[in-house]
């Protein structure tokens, strides 16, 4: 069928009124595109759930690939060291945290209830003015070991030796006029860097471990400050120990990869 064009004076105007969207479907088109960008209420973001602390970016890059001891909440995976049961006495869960209740020295340390050989792990640690404290690794309960290393008596197993990853407030004790003894310092046997990068006591400090046959790595706060020899005494699997040794400590997001 054959068409033909209209070309009578004012066809090309009526043509294109016809197609032009009329205005009542414009103005519901815009409400629409409003609602469909329109961000979410403030009441319904309330309702997500937030951790009550956190972890530093650095943790959050770990619980990708690793193994979270310890939720925030709940004692299960620790115990008193040569023990079996979580020693409340002497140590308690406080604002999503480990933490050592004040006291004595040679109080009860924490412990893992599996053991580990070559990790990585990170953690976070906070400790009083004055105070002191550690993490055990790689311990050796009774006998043994070479000689020079860091001993620790442990219930009546007599002196055992652990490798241990300082926790100090240097300003305000003794131990942090000695670099070997001084916070992340590998105790009594490798010093940190001079410029560690320190928080002040109550203060929370991020830190890494990571242990693979004969070598080891203290971090501080996202630098590596301190890389030492192990004799191989220490190509040992233990629990992972935090150490109570009178004053208020207190750890949290401990996440720990084991390494091949």
């Amino acid at each position: 069928m054959e068409h033909r064009q209209d070309h009578r004076p004012g066809s090309l105007r009526r043509t294109l009124a016809e197609r032009r969207p009329r205005p009542e479907l414009l103005a519901q088109s815009r409400r629409k595109s409003r609602l469909a960008h329109r961000p979410p209420a403030p009441s319904r973001r309330s309702l997500v759930p937030q951790p009550p602390h956190p972890p530093p970016a650095v943790i959050l890059l770990f619980l990708l690939a690793g193994i979270p001891l310890f939720d925030g909440a709940s004692t299960a995976g620790w115990q008193e060291y040569l023990g079996s049961r979580f020693p409340e006495k002497h140590w308690e869960i406080r604002d999503g945290a480990l933490c050592a209740k004040p006291g004595s020295y040679l109080q009860p340390d924490l412990a893992t209830t599996r053991e580990f050989q070559d990790f990585d792990l990170s953690f976070e640690w906070r400790i009083a003015e004055a105070g002191n404290s550690g993490v055990f690794y790689r311990v050796q309960p009774a006998g043994g070991g070479p000689k020079g290393w860091f001993l620790r008596r442990w219930g009546k197993t007599g002196l055992g030796l652990a490798l241990e990853y300082q926790i100090l407030d240097d300003p305000h004790h003794p131990d942090g006029r000695n670099p070997q003894t001084s916070a992340a310092a590998l105790y009594n046997r490798a010093a940190p860097s001079k410029d560690k990068p320190l928080k002040k006591a109550g203060e929370w400090n991020t830190a890494r471990i990571r242990v693979q046959g004969l070598k080891t790595e203290h971090w501080l706060n996202g630098e590596k400050v301190l890389e030492a020899d192990l004799p191989p005494e220490f190509r040992l699997a233990s629990p992972i120990l935090l150490q109570h040794h009178g004053a208020r400590a207190c750890y949290r997001n401990l996440v720990l990869t084991p390494l091949e």
